[in-house]
């Protein structure tokens, strides 16, 4: 029997796959994350961490966007947070990871100073990927949609095609090339490449950023509800956990995010 041909504009599109695991991740390299979500846009960020033998909740409150920063205001109670960005995000993260070194000796590599973020565990990631992607321009919402990766210049909030990423010559690494085919190497602290996998893994690498003589590591967002064999959050908590979500009021919360705010 014959097969039946494809139609003259058939695009075979190559199913983009992670390289296996060469090694474990430890107890405290690994993250449970979430975001609460207002409006669409993320605004409390928290995530658990395994810190001197025992689990650490942290969190962040969002004051809006980058095109609305005050957009949350009133949800705050009028206290003024900082709008969520994919850069501050980064920063987040980047504070949170530890110090680690960069580099490889055996292959004559240098070796930097870098603090590496947690691996980010959340259950349905495509929710929290969905916010998050939310905040950025459409042009790169399109690109990451169409499952390729992209570069974010977030000095001008625009997606960038001059960039590449070169393995020959005397400049090798992420560089930008003008319209004379000439290349430059990328100024600091202003661009990230964002790579997406539907329902699976979102990442985020700083290229060429650095605070304290540390450059920054990438952030990387994993779904652990694919691993769970179906179920809710709830109900995967009780299976594998014995504990449950708590229900609060509009009230309760609020006042959460009051007392949290101030660090009690």
């Amino acid at each position: 029997m014959e097969l039946v041909p494809f139609r003259n504009d058939f695009v075979y599109k190559k199913q983009r796959r992670k390289a296996q695991a060469k090694k474990k991740w430890k107890q405290e390299e690994i993250a449970g994350a979430d975001f609460e979500t207002k409006d669409g846009f993320p605004h409390i960020f928290t995530w658990t961490v395994w810190k001197n033998g025992k689990y650490e909740d942290l969190h962040y409150i969002f004051g809006g966007t980058r095109n609305e920063p005050d957009k949350f205001l009133e949800a705050n109670g009028n206290q003024e947070f900082p709008p969520f960005t994919v850069e501050h995000f980064c920063e987040i993260m980047f504070w949170s990871g530890k110090p680690t070194q960069g580099g490889s000796k055996k292959k004559g590599g240098k070796q930097r100073k870098r603090r590496t973020p947690q691996q980010l565990y959340f259950f349905n990631l495509q929710f929290d990927a969905s916010a998050i992607i939310k905040t950025l321009p459409v042009p790169v919402i399109e690109r990451l949609m169409l499952g390729e990766d992209c570069i974010y210049d977030t000095e001008l909030d625009c997606l960038r095609l001059d960039i590449e990423r070169v393995n020959k010559g005397k400049k090798k690494g992420w560089l930008r090339i003008d319209e004379e085919e000439n290349t430059h190497w990328l100024e600091y602290n202003r661009y990230i490449r964002i790579s997406y996998l539907h329902k699976k893994f979102l990442q985020f690498e700083p290229l060429n950023w650095y605070s304290d003589g540390q450059r920054w590591g990438k952030v990387s967002c994993w779904d652990i509800k694919q691993f769970l064999g179906g179920g809710s959050l709830n109900f995967n908590a009780k299976k594998h956990f014995n504990e449950s979500k708590l229900d609060f009021s509009s009230a309760e919360m609020k006042f959460v995010r009051f007392t949290k705010s101030r660090g009690s």
